[in-house]
């Protein structure tokens, strides 16, 4: 009964490292922005985590959703138990290998994602340095912050569609990874 529970934590546990390496794009966002000070209680992690975060891991979410992510995941639970009746359960190597996987894709996707908008966040901050060296009349922390306020929101709408987007992609053959991943566990020990 404990190798059927774990196969199917398994299978829950990757797909939440998928959506969680996303939730590391609004980490950046925020701490690159300046607004990691706006913080809310994440009721999932039972923690403090970033509103941009937040935001992401939410669209993430909702993406999963709309292209059937969760079907997917019923659907691999019950190839699991096509492949071998209950009680029947063995693990190998290949389970270790595809959450190392989805660990590096989920951080690319959490990566790509926030690529744009830390370009554009380090650029202002050049920007922003640059003029406090030749007009020290300026006070470039309250300029600065609203540059990077005005940027970050701005950029935000757009990156929020471009993890709609990228995001679609990666499920489905992250699942089926998974999926096979515990099926071929499952026939070790017959």
């Amino acid at each position: 009964m404990t190798a059927e529970a774990i196969i199917g934590l398994a299978l829950g546990l990757g797909a939440m490292i998928l959506l969680s390496g996303v939730q590391l794009t609004g980490q950046i966002v925020g701490q690159m922005s300046g607004m990691a000070l706006a913080e809310g209680t994440d009721p999932i992690s039972e923690s403090n985590s970033s509103v941009f975060g937040q935001v992401f891991y939410f669209v993430t979410a909702a993406v999963f959703v709309a292209v059937g992510g969760h079907m997917m995941l019923v659907d691999g639970l019950l190839t699991t138990f096509e492949h071998a009746p209950p009680g029947f359960a063995a693990f190998s190597e290949d389970l270790i290998y595809e959450f190392i996987g989805l660990l590096s894709l989920g951080f690319e996707i959490g990566l790509r994602t926030a690529a744009p908008l830390m370009v554009a966040l380090f650029l202002a901050t050049l920007v922003l340095g640059l003029i406090s060296r030749t007009l020290p009349q300026i006070n470039t922390i309250v300029v600065g912050f609203g540059v990077n306020s005005l940027l970050t929101l701005g950029l935000m709408t757009t990156t929020v569609g471009a993890v709609a987007w990228s995001f679609q992609e990666p499920i489905a053959a992250s699942i089926e990874n998974m999926t096979e991943a515990v099926v071929s566990t499952e026939e070790v020990n017959p």
